[in-house]
């Protein structure tokens, strides 16, 4: 299973409970929406000079020539959600791999694989855009061919599960969200020692439906058992573990544990520095770690981990000079939300 589907899934159910506490809300930056770091088109790459309008006219022509369910209409329509996506319109791209499928499911001869995963491709797209029915839709259709493929027990039902779990969640049906996990859950216990990613997905997924019952040790057992199953499926940096290591700080935050959830906020920010992803997520993280100096009182720290920010803001993309002036606009708030006003009012100078 494409780990593209992993990292996007992995974003959307972090966002399903991303408060730490009542004002962690407040510190997404610029956008609390569900990215995808390592996002690559799902099918092939288009060039610049493969215009849309041109693969429309190509789209044309064959419906035209051969009918709209010709077999060279699915590259076609590949390479036109690529585009879609490149330009940000992931709501259109999705109706063009969606025309892919609608193909591909008429055949006779289908590879069935392929077919599965381009189920969970198109549903975790569906997560990002926040289409609960959809997602759903395209993960229901994957976990019936894991059950036509492998039989009722096996690996492919239980991710098809987990994926179908966090759709019910963004569908706010948490009985549905609970028993997929649980129906999922044998299978992954009895491969904890492995080194599938998708087998470590699952424990961040099941991290947030515990963290919601408010049961904190096994909610942080689990995101333990994600990292050490991530860790030797993908090495000891990488995007994946950040965002593991992201969601152990805000859940150590959010009861109380500041020691630990700096030590964990500390190993996302390394693990995103050192893979060079100068973006907003790494720009929350920097804000949340100050916001929590703060309140442990350690304001030497908090200054620095806010100007280690604000070095950070330096190497994104875009006007730097907007963008730090909403970093230190948005630390501002932050500190007068604390009651610390004199460095509210040093950032709020910084942002002018």
């Amino acid at each position: 299973m494409v780990l593209r589907s992993l990292w996007r899934l992995g974003r959307a159910a972090s966002r399903l409970n991303c408060s730490a506490s009542h004002h962690t809300k407040s510190l997404s930056f610029l956008s609390c929406q569900a990215r995808m770091l390592s996002f690559r088109p799902i099918r092939f790459f288009v060039s610049q000079s493969n215009t849309i309008e041109s693969l429309q006219i190509r789209v044309a022509q064959l419906e035209k020539e051969q009918g709209d369910n010709s077999l060279s209409l699915i590259s076609l329509y590949d390479q036109l959600g690529n585009a879609f996506i490149g330009m940000g319109d992931s709501i259109i791209a999705a109706t063009y791999f969606e025309n892919a499928i609608k193909i591909i499911e008429k055949q006779q001869q289908r590879d069935l694989d392929s077919l599965k995963t381009r189920y969970i491709d198109l549903g975790s797209m569906y997560l990002e855009i926040k289409d609960a029915g959809k997602a759903l839709k395209f993960f229901e259709k994957s976990l019936q061919l894991a059950k036509e493929m492998q039989g009722d027990n096996s690996k492919e039902i239980a991710i098809a599960l987990n994926y179908l779990s966090v759709a019910h969640k963004l569908n706010t049906d948490d009985e549905k969200y609970n028993e997929c996990l649980d129906l999922a859950l044998p299978y992954m216990q009895k491969n904890i020692n492995s080194n599938d990613a998708q087998i470590g997905l699952y424990f961040i997924v099941r991290s947030e439906a515990l963290a919601l019952k408010n049961k904190v040790n096994e909610s942080i057992d689990c995101l333990y058992t994600s990292r050490k199953i991530i860790e030797r499926s993908l090495g000891p940096i990488s995007n994946e573990l950040a965002l593991i290591d992201r969601n152990m700080a805000f859940l150590y935050l959010k009861f109380g544990m500041a020691k630990e959830s700096i030590d964990a906020f500390e190993r996302a920010i390394h693990a995103l520095q050192t893979l060079k992803i100068f973006d907003e997520s790494l720009i929350e993280l920097y804000r949340n770690l100050a916001y929590l100096y703060k309140r442990i009182n350690n304001l030497k720290k908090s200054k620095e981990t806010i100007e280690k920010g604000a070095e950070a803001v330096k190497k994104m993309k875009g006007d730097k000079k907007k963008l730090l002036a909403i970093y230190y606009n948005f630390v501002g708030y932050d500190f007068k939300v604390l009651g610390d006003i004199e460095t509210s009012k040093e950032c709020i100078h910084k942002s002018l």
